[in-house]
């Protein structure tokens, strides 16, 4: 798939007007012409701008207290745990799962709600 990426993008840079603005590919790429020397300048500068998430999922391979289905003693608490991907930036939510996940080794209770819903008329 990233292999037809980068025929798409090739074709598209060599169109005008901007192929007379560049100069060439550069680093791994400037070379790069056969399949194998394509996969290679991929794994060579490819890299995600998102938090890998949902490897480890909660109902999947871990109970709600974060074990490790069929593993004694082991829990896993990051981004893998979470059930669904979030839309947002995943550390608030990671240091969130961490601290729950502490209370729950440490047979911690809940904390009370800090706003109670109140009826009011």
């Amino acid at each position: 798939m990233l292999k037809s990426g980068v025929a798409a993008m090739r074709q598209v840079m060599a169109q005008e007007p901007i192929a007379s603005l560049t100069t060439g590919e550069i680093g791994a790429w400037k070379d790069a012409y056969s399949d194998t020397e394509i996969e290679r300048a991929i794994r060579d500068t490819a890299y995600t701008g998102h938090h890998p998430a949902c490897t480890a999922r909660m109902g999947d391979v871990l109970d709600s207290e974060l074990r490790v289905r069929g593993i004694d003693g082991l829990r896993v608490c990051d981004a893998s745990a979470m059930p669904k991907q979030i839309t947002g930036n995943l550390y608030a939510t990671v240091v969130m799962m961490a601290e729950k996940a502490a209370d729950m080794i440490l047979g911690r209770a809940p904390l009370p709600a800090e706003f109670p819903m109140e009826q009011t008329q």
